[in-house]
C-alpha cells in the first residue's frame, strides 16, 4: 500500500496475487549510502508503486518476492 499526502491523502494498493515484478533502482549515492527505490508493477512495462528512498531496498525486495512465494 502506497498512501500520499497530508491535506489530500491518495491511497493506492496491490493485492500481492496481482503482483507481475519488483524491481530496485539505486544511483551511486543510493548503493554508497543503502537506499534506493522499489517498483512495483502487475503488468504492462511502467511500475504501479514506486517506494522512493527506501532503506536495504533488495531486502524490501526480497521480503516482497518471499510474499509472492505464499
Amino acid at each position: 500500500m502506497l498512501k500520499q499526502g497530508i491535506i489530500v491523502t491518495k491511497t493506492k494498493e496491490i493485492p500481492f496475487n496481482n503482483v507481475n515484478f519488483v524491481s530496485v533502482s539505486q544511483g551511486l549515492l543510493g548503493k554508497m549510502f543503502n537506499f534506493g527505490n522499489i517498483e512495483i508493477a502487475t503488468g504492462g512495462d511502467d511500475p504501479d508503486i514506486v517506494f522512493n528512498h527506501i532503506h536495504d531496498p533488495h531486502r524490501v525486495k526480497e521480503i516482497i518476492q518471499n510474499q509472492l512465494i505464499k
